[in-house]
């Protein structure tokens, strides 16, 4: 593989492999957009092109292109399921297409026989009465629910998708009578459904780029040494997996060979940077910040998906269909009085026309399409949009806090050097080196230190590394034994605190992160970190409780006393410290016996009360793959006060999908009622009722402009 040209963030290589091979082109395509700081790719296997736009902070061509060669040379299952989600954005991008056409289609059609009506007429047989007989006779039947099923039933027999069929016959009655008026009910259907695919597609997009690798994939070491890209559910104990820099590890196992920084947030919920090596122990959810390793696997993940809920479990559904039942017994009682008192069997025909309750299931579906295009506008994705009732209506929000509510990355709130041959830089740089991403706040300190010495820059120097979970770090560097930890790991190391416990005393009273940095057994200095809270989260909280959510709670892995400190400075009445994946669920479960549930997760350990909340939210910036795939509904946006937005925007479009319904139902009524009278025949009934289809769509567009307040 070679550059064909190279501008700054972009690169396009010539990929022979690639060439007319459209299976191998797609998985490039796929793997690489999951790159970190890959922004965008695209294989043409006409030619044999990889073209990637790509962030120069985050990534270089170098890592690129060896990332791409690796995929090239590795083995890949094609049989397996590894992008199975992404089959779902190729899915939705070719629906897009279609949908495209058709809206096009329908449009050119619309224009076609409105200038040719203004030009010269309609056709003498598209106004036959027969015409407008068999018309009538096709929205009744789809329109009825009692006789749509009847007629599924017995045209199943005889065709596989008799749905199908029903359609089909509708649309070649409507171009036959040349009615504008159907054909522009159609051409708005269209554009509803192009609208909704597109939003579902955009969000697709985004969530593939929240991604840092296929979902639920990993790379297998096969038994003659060689890597293949696998799927997650393929995976057996004992296997061996390579895990390389910015992948999730998706197993807990054992490390076999290389080392590694890792940062266990997703895992634990804190923000635990460990280098480990040969020997350690490593669990799902673990992110690998630098290095390589290879995992022998001791425990697969178990398959956590969460189950969508049926539009037929809508309240909003449920009475459309109660009045889709009720109608036809009522249109058929109202039919044949007036067939008995007029004898004429076209009027009667007429009231069941009109008495149709097709507008109200069109209001409701595309009004559901409407909510998912208005959220994407503010960059929300709800998965599955029957969940709108449990949103507007939920008890209880729980939140968790390291990570959702505060930063993951802890800032620095004061450091202080005890000895004078190691200035405040002299530390810094030594923990930049040795912890990585838990001094990632370090250039925004308020002595406006610069960092020269980056983690990166200095892992080659680090002679020696122990692993050593939730208390420290040894290690060496530059020929000098280097201990960061906590005191009691110091203790455990023989170094002498005595002249330090009163200031480590007094910063972990505070509810602060204090650590120690011992050089050669002496302690050099003191780095205190404090959790920052996220921004805008005490106005969020202000504005869900303006809008009735008062039950809000705070659970999270960390001490009770940390959490407490948190939620007081939010305004948080509820707090469950020390909370570890089991009684995080347990919390939502009890909860969820005193009404609906919304929780609000990142890590790893908040799956399995996500999947008990009546509704999971996720944050794509800063949540695992698990939990994003695991979520009802994920918000591409870094403003947490977009949960209000969800919640408010979701109350607008259900209050407005309540009144069109009842609106076209009235206006059934309405007409039905005055068909009686005799005041319609059936022309103007089949007008009519394609009119108020039209209204409905009309209506629904208030869905999409949305509460004022939002604007």
């Amino acid at each position: 593989m070679r550059e064909l040209s190279v501008l700054p963030g972009r690169v396009r290589f010539k990929c022979d492999e690639a060439y007319l091979n459209k299976g191998l082109a797609k998985y490039i395509d796929i793997y690489t957009e999951g790159l970190y700081g890959v922004e965008y790719s695209k294989v043409n296997y006409n030619i044999g092109t990889v073209l990637v736009l790509y962030d120069e902070k985050k990534t270089d061509l170098k890592s690129i292109k060896n990332s791409i060669e690796q995929t090239l040379t590795s083995k890949i299952n094609y049989n397996d399921e590894i992008f199975k989600a992404y089959d779902s954005y190729y899915n939705i991008k070719n629906k897009r297409n279609i949908v495209k056409n058709n809206f096009i289609r329908s449009t050119l059609v619309y224009l076609f026989f409105k200038i040719k009506q203004l030009l010269f007429g309609k056709f003498f047989l598209s106004g036959s009465l027969a015409m407008v007989e068999m018309a009538s006779l096709v929205a009744i039947v789809g329109g009825y629910s009692l006789l749509r099923s009847a007629y599924n039933r017995l045209a199943g027999r005889i065709y596989p998708h008799p749905d199908v069929f029903l359609k089909l016959a509708g649309l070649v009655l409507t171009i036959s009578r040349e009615s504008t008026e159907g054909l522009f009910l159609i051409l708005m259907t269209d554009f509803t459904d192009y609208i909704k695919v597109s939003a579902d597609l955009k969000c697709q997009c985004l969530l593939r780029k929240s991604t840092a690798n296929p979902p639920n994939t990993a790379w297998i070491v096969t038994d003659d040494g060689n890597e293949m890209l696998t799927s997650v559910k393929s995976l057996e104990v004992g296997d061996t997996i390579l895990v390389r820099k910015g992948e999730v590890i998706p197993v807990d196992g054992k490390v076999l060979e290389g080392r590694a920084a890792v940062n266990s947030f997703y895992y634990t919920g804190q923000p635990l940077v460990s280098l480990i090596e040969e020997g350690s122990k490593v669990y799902e959810g673990v992110v690998v910040i630098s290095g390589e390793m290879k995992v022998r696997i001791s425990r697969l993940a178990e398959p956590l998906e969460k189950e969508d809920i049926s539009i037929d479990k809508l309240n909003l559904r449920k009475s459309v269909i109660r009045y889709q039942e009720r109608a036809l017994p009522a249109a058929m009682v109202l039919s044949a009085l007036n067939y008995v008192f007029t004898g004429d069997i076209l009027n009667a025909l007429s009231i069941i026309l009109l008495l149709c309750p097709a507008s109200s299931e069109l209001a409701l579906s595309t009004a559901i399409k409407n909510y998912v295009h208005w959220l994407s506008k503010y960059d929300i994705y709800i998965k599955n949009p029957n969940t709108l009732e449990k949103i507007i209506n939920i008890n209880s929000l729980v939140f968790d806090k390291t990570g959702t509510l505060t930063y993951k990355n802890m800032s620095i709130a004061h450091i202080e050097s005890f000895n004078e041959n190691y200035t405040i830089e002299d530390l810094l740089k030594i923990c930049s080196a040795c912890e990585g991403e838990s001094c990632e706040e370090i250039p925004n300190i308020s002595q406006g230190i610069s960092m020269e010495t980056s983690f990166y820059e200095a892992e080659g120097k680090l002679e020696k590394i122990v692993l050593l979970p939730s208390k420290g770090i040894s290690t060496r560097y530059n020929g000098h034994k280097v201990l960061i930890g906590d005191n009691g790991f110091l203790k455990e190391n023989n170094v002498d605190l005595n002249d330090v416990l009163e200031r480590y005393a007094y910063y972990e009273g505070g509810l602060y992160s204090p650590m120690l940095v011992s050089i050669d057994n002496v302690v050099a200095g003191l780095i205190v970190m404090k959790e920052a809270i996220r921004k805008g989260a005490c106005d969020l909280i202000n504005k869900l409780e303006f809008n009735h959510v008062e039950n809000i709670s705070l659970v999270t892995g960390d001490c009770c006393e940390k959490g407490r400190y948190i939620a007081d400075k939010l305004g948080i009445k509820n707090v469950y410290g020390g909370c570890n994946s089991e009684e995080k669920l347990q919390i939502i479960l009890d909860q969820k016996s005193q009404g609906t549930v919304m929780m609000v997760g990142d890590g790893i350990n908040d799956i399995m009360a996500m999947r008990a909340a009546d509704i999971s939210v996720s944050f794509a910036n800063y949540s695992s793959n698990g939990i994003k795939f695991n979520s009802d509904c994920i918000i591409f946006d870094e403003n947490i006060n977009k949960l209000d937005a969800l919640i408010i925007l979701s109350q607008n479009a259900y209050r407005v999908i309540q009144q069109n319904i009842t609106m076209s139902n009235l206006f059934n009524i309405f007409l039905g009622t005055i068909a009686f009278f005799g005041k319609f025949d059936i022309f103007s009934a089949k007008s009519i009722d394609t009119i108020n289809s039209i209204l409905a769509l009309v209506m629904n567009e208030r869905v999409r402009l949305g509460p004022r307040l939002l604007k």
